[in-house]
């Protein structure tokens, strides 16, 4: 058999030291990659905590700045203006809710004929309406009075469902009877007669100088010729009380 011989003696492979060259090329292109991004990181995280402390510096100084001003308005006198505000918006509501009871014996005087007139008369919440429940006991001289009556408070709009029954003829021929109904809810408000006093009163001179009705007063009395008293609980009240709740 024939040794032939290599026609070259250069190796065909690569040279060691090449490799390693392009090895450490690209590590050192690595490196310098995460330092960038270190480098960038750092001062990141420095921008921040600068703008953190340059934020709350800001917000000190703000701070301070409030105190100054909120001490230049005087609090105490602050602080007063702000109860005297709750107390005014309390009373508001109290007296938004506040219902008076005595212009009723008003309304009941001059809607009363003068052949009825009442001898009971007492009071209580009427939850559904809104409004107050009267129950009322009476006397008429015949039975056509007291549907005359029923007409007259029929008529008026204060008085919600008027209803008249238990009648008896004793042996005179006074027919007794009694009368239950609810007072409207915005004729009970104190608000609304305190608003109606402040107008001028020319329609109750009309009425006084025009020539008297069949319906006069009945038994009761004004509320303006009795004392007030401390308001009563709901029930029996005698008239002329000046009833408020």
């Amino acid at each position: 058999m024939d040794f032939q011989m290599p026609p070259t003696f250069i190796s065909r492979k690569t040279v060691p030291a090449q490799t390693a060259q392009a090895r450490h090329a690209r590590t050192s292109v690595f490196f310098l990659l995460c330092a960038v991004v270190f480098a960038v990181s750092l001062l990141a995280a420095g921008g921040a905590f600068a703008y953190q402390k340059i934020l709350a510096n800001r917000l000190t100084k703000m701070n301070n700045d409030l105190i100054a001003a909120r001490a230049a308005f005087e609090p105490a006198f602050i602080e007063e203006l702000q109860r005297m505000d709750i107390r005014i918006e309390t009373a508001k509501t109290v007296l938004a809710g506040h219902r008076a009871i005595s212009p009723l014996f008003s309304l009941l005087e001059k809607e009363t004929l003068a052949t009825v007139r009442f001898t009971k008369f007492s009071f209580s919440e009427d939850p559904n309406e809104g409004g107050v429940r009267i129950s009322l006991s009476g006397e008429a001289a015949g039975f056509n009075s007291i549907a005359l009556q029923s007409d007259v408070f029929a008529k008026n709009g204060n008085f919600l469902n008027p209803i008249f029954s238990d009648f008896d003829v004793d042996k005179s021929g006074v027919v007794h009877f009694s009368f239950a109904a609810i007072v409207a809810p915005e004729f009970v408000l104190y608000r609304s007669h305190i608003a109606s006093q402040k107008q001028p009163s020319t329609q109750s001179a009309a009425v006084s100088a025009a020539p008297a009705k069949d319906s006069v007063a009945s038994s009761t009395v004004p509320a303006s010729s009795v004392p007030t008293s401390e308001p009563p609980a709901a029930g029996d009240v005698e008239f002329g009380d000046d009833i408020l709740f």
